[in-house]
């Protein structure tokens, strides 16, 4: 028997929800890039709107190969990934987001947050190393 999803008075069967999906996922991707170039219409380094989609896009899918779901924990790893260069956690310098990203056991926005507060560690760091350079 399928399963339902009841929205009073309109019952939706799962195989009619899901026939919805590509288009919910459309809308969302569009929603996104809407944001993105929102928060970025200042950059210098701008992007066509089809660039811009493809790019977020594919920052959905790996977000998702990580377990991340939900719509909120979605768009913080796109955040992520603009801030720190497009699939950061695969190049050398931010690698070790790899692990965290994959952790089991942990919610996705617990293992963003985990990354947010090691780059704050890392960036206090480097802070640190420079205003002692000055001082030498």
């Amino acid at each position: 028997m399928a399963t339902t999803k009841t929205f009073s008075p309109l019952t939706i069967r799962t195989p009619q929800f899901e026939a919805f999906r590509p288009e919910l996922e459309r809308q969302f991707v569009q929603r996104v890039c809407d944001w993105i170039a929102d928060q970025h219409r200042n950059d210098p380094v701008a992007m066509s709107r089809e660039v811009l989609t493809e790019r977020v896009d594919s920052c959905i899918r790996r977000a998702r190969s990580y377990g991340f779901n939900g719509k909120r924990e979605v768009s913080l790893f796109v955040a992520l990934d603009w801030r720190l260069g497009f699939e950061f956690e695969r190049t050398a310098a931010f690698a070790w987001t790899q692990a965290l990203l994959a952790q089991q056991g942990l919610t996705p926005v617990t293992r963003l947050y985990r990354i947010e507060c090691r780059l704050e560690r890392l960036a206090q760091v480097a802070a640190d190393h420079l205003r002692d350079e000055q001082d030498a």
